[in-house]
This record gives C-alpha cells, structure tokens and sequence, in this order.
C-alpha cells in the first residue's frame, strides 16, 4: 500500500473577498473529492484573498497508482481558469 501528498500553492486572482475564495474552493474540493474519492484540504492563508496552499492526500495498492491519481488531480488544477498555481510539490508518505 501507498500513501502520497500533494501540496498546491495557487493564486486566486479574481477573488475580491474571502468569500469568493471559499466559493471556487469548495468548488476544487468538492470536484476533486467526488472525481477521485481522496482527501483535500486547505492548509494555510485561510485570511488571505487570492492566496491558498490546498494538500491532497491519496492512497492506493501501488505508488504508480496514487501518481496517476496525482497526474490527473494536477490537470484538472491546470484546466481550472479560476486558480493559478505556481508551486506544486509532491512526496511519499508511506
């Protein structure tokens, strides 16, 4: 078995308040979570605007498997016009 993390540092650009923020990421998160039945998060600048750090956190029979997974997570982040991410940084857990 095979735990791995993601971790995506994104810009918001069109978010002109923390509410907007949480709209398009509960949007990310609610997708992802349906799409690829793992765990997403946001882990830090909760009170900045247009800035977040979301984790993504998955587990499979293999890590070729939970990078997959990851692959097809980070082009739906791409595709997404409403977020811009600018780091992404991955590593296995278990």
């Amino acid at each position: 078995m095979a735990v791995w993390q993601m971790l995506a540092l994104a810009m918001i650009p069109g978010s002109q308040s923390l509410k907007e923020k949480r709209m398009v990421l509960r949007s990310i998160k609610d997708r992802t979570r349906s799409r690829f039945n793992i765990a997403v998060s946001e882990l830090d600048y909760q009170d900045k605007w247009q800035k977040t750090l979301l984790g993504f956190v998955t587990l499979g029979p293999s890590s070729n498997y939970c990078c997959q997974t990851l692959d097809r997570i980070e082009n739906m982040l791409d595709e997404d016009s409403r977020l811009l991410i600018s780091r992404i940084k991955r590593e296995e857990l278990a």
